[in-house]
Formats: structure tokens, C-alpha cells, sequence
């Protein structure tokens, strides 16, 4: 035994040099470098001296581990999509959730990544107590497996999480039942707008059956026109002309804000569209929009300012909601509703 432990604390040695290992440090206060090629309940292989010899370790000889992902990562190629990802799984194995993080961002979307990359990113940034960006990765998941119970229960634990509470309009007081959805996101029907100046997306209504909730979701892919834009029909048209506010929750995952905006079509199949407002990414965001003033662009002004009001207000029969933005990005919108009342009257001087 005492011979095994000087073989080992002789290849220790050798192999200290090494800049980038797996370490391993024993109770008796050793430490050992190389790369862990093997590990069981009751031991480890570790080689070392450039991958020339092996030490088997009894666990019950060791205090701590600490891996190295960049030797890993050596490697694989760029494109090995298969390989970073197995990589993400090992480091969120491993405790490494950052490293995991990184690894599974890298190949969401691409060929050969395992088909639960997002919900395995939702579990590294949980572990980390990344909420808001969990909540995301869950949501993307549970598109493509809407059939995961776990997934979707945890969703609605983050929901309470970040306080995503369900606004009520002023004109409906808490009389919906707890598993209805009266947002205009439930009750019309949603789609891309596949006008010429729009890039494309894919638009879906998610519904969650445990709460009855349904949310709509926005999938881009990179394009060159200036904005993507989803669009709503009901099967009656809107009355708004005594409704001041338009207000909705969105939420994106582009790496920078995003400028949104509200545009209307009334029964003689007039356009107007309200200010840009600024939504910060990764987090949902309450979105409030004034339809009861003089803050149109529209046909009627030849899109010159946002002065005039929203015309033919009594008689809506399509909504759009439009983003401008070229990049990639999915995006959910959720708990639109219209607001009564008369817009506040600006005090003169």
C-alpha cells in the first residue's frame, strides 16, 4: 500500500506542470492532476502523465474533485453539436451549471443536440436561481413537449415566482372562472402577417390545461425587412371608442430591447399604428398603450407623425402587433385586454 501510494505521489508530481486537468484532492492532503477517464460509486481512474498512466482511486480516499471543462472542450470541433452537448449534460452532472449553461446555449437549435436542450438549460439556470431566464427555456421546451407534466408544473411555480399575476380589465371584475382565459389572446385568432414589408414567423396559441391559460407565441427567423408582425381576428370587430388603453404582457428572448407597437384596422380597412414602446429582454414585461389620444401614424395622415386619433374606433376588425427588429427571437404575448375610460385631459397653463 505504502509502494501504490508513492507510485502515485511520484506521478502527482510529474504531471503538476500541467496547466489545464481534472484535480483531485485526497484527505491526506495530495493533490493529483490529469483527466478522469473513469468514475464508479466506489472509485476513479485518473490519467495522468499525459494520459500515459492510470491511478485508481478509492472514493473514500477523496475530499473534493474539481473538473476542467476546457481540456474537454479541446476536443470537439466548433460544429460538433452532439458533442457540446453531451459536454453540457456532463458539467450540469458535475455541479457545473455555468459551464452547462454555456454548452447548451451554444447548440439549442442545432442538428444533433439532444431534443431536451431547452429543458436542460431551464435546469442549469433554476440551479443557478436564474428565474426569469429558467422560465424561458421551460416555455420553449414545453412547445415542442407540451406533454411534460414536471416541466409544466414548474413553469407554474416560476410564474408565481416572478409575480406574473393575470391583470383584470375594468369592466370585468373577478367574475372569470379560475380556468378561463378572456384575454383577447384566447378568444381571436392569431397569426403572421405575410405582407411584403414583414419578415416571417411562426405564431401558435399555447394552452395550458391545467389552467385554462393561453398564450400566444412568436418564433423568427432572421430577415431583412424592418419588423415582424403577428396579427389578430375576431369573430365580431372590436367597439373601442370608449376604451383608453390597450394593456398586454410580453416576453422575448433577444439579447437586446426590443421596440413594439399596436396597429388597428377599422371597417373601411384603415391602418393605424401607435408609438414604439421599449421592452427589455428576458423578462415579462406589462406593456401599456394609450388608444384614447392623438398618437397615431395612419393611412389618413399618410404616415407622417403620430398625431392623429384612432378613426373608426367603434368598429375594429384586426389587431396587429408588430416588432421592429431583423434578428432571431422567440416571443410570447399574454393577458391582453382594453382598458374603459376617457383619457386624462393635459392641464393648461
Amino acid at each position: 500500500m505504502r509502494f501504490v501510494w508513492n507510485v502515485v505521489l511520484g506521478l502527482s508530481l510529474a504531471c503538476a506542470a500541467s496547466v489545464q486537468a481534472d484535480t483531485v484532492f485526497l484527505n491526506s492532503g495530495l493533490k493529483l492532476e490529469g483527466k478522469i477517464w473513469r468514475e464508479t460509486p466506489e472509485f476513479i481512474v485518473l490519467l495522468v502523465y499525459q494520459e500515459a498512466g492510470r491511478v485508481r482511486i478509492p472514493r473514500d480516499q477523496i475530499k473534493s474533485i474539481e473538473y476542467d471543462l476546457t481540456s474537454r472542450l479541446e476536443d470537439l470541433a466548433e460544429d460538433d453539436w452532439k458533442g457540446h452537448y453531451e459536454l453540457g449534460v456532463w458539467a450540469f452532472e458535475k455541479g457545473m451549471y455555468v459551464e452547462a449553461i454555456g454548452q447548451f446555449e451554444k447548440v439549442k437549435g442545432k442538428e444533433g443536440a439532444g431534443t431536451d436542450t431547452c429543458k436542460r438549460l431551464g435546469q442549469a439556470y433554476d440551479k443557478r436561481e436564474q428565474s426569469d431566464k429558467a422560465y424561458e427555456a421551460f416555455k420553449e421546451y414545453l412547445l415542442v413537449a407540451p406533454e411534460d407534466q414536471e416541466i409544466a408544473a414548474r413553469v407554474k411555480e416560476l410564474e408565481k415566482v416572478l409575480g406574473l399575476e393575470k391583470p383584470v380589465a375594468v369592466n370585468d371584475p373577478a367574475k372569470v372562472a379560475p380556468k378561463q382565459d378572456t384575454g383577447l389572446e384566447a378568444t381571436w385568432n392569431w397569426k403572421q402577417d405575410s405582407w411584403k414589408d414583414y419578415n416571417a414567423c411562426v405564431v401558435s396559441v399555447q394552452h395550458d390545461n391545467a389552467t385554462g391559460n393561453k398564450t400566444i407565441a412568436v418564433q423568427t427567423e432572421a430577415g431583412n425587412k424592418d419588423k415582424f408582425a403577428v396579427s389578430g381576428t375576431g369573430k365580431s370587430p372590436l367597439d373601442l371608442s370608449t376604451h383608453k388603453e390597450i394593456v398586454f404582457k410580453v416576453f422575448h428572448n433577444n439579447n437586446r430591447p426590443l421596440l413594439m407597437a399596436v396597429a388597428f384596422k377599422n371597417k373601411a380597412n384603415e391602418f393605424y399604428e401607435s408609438m414604439q414602446q421599449r421592452v427589455p429582454p428576458n423578462a415579462w414585461t406589462t406593456v401599456t398603450i394609450p388608444i384614447g389620444e392623438k398618437k397615431f401614424k395612419s393611412t389618413r395622415n399618410n404616415f407622417e407623425g403620430y398625431t392623429d386619433n384612432l378613426g373608426g374606433a367603434d368598429h375594429i376588425r384586426e389587431v396587429e402587433f408588430l416588432v421592429y427588429e431583423q434578428s432571431k427571437f422567440l416571443l410570447y404575448l399574454d393577458f391582453i385586454y382594453f382598458l374603459e375610460g376617457k383619457a386624462e385631459e393635459k392641464k393648461k397653463d
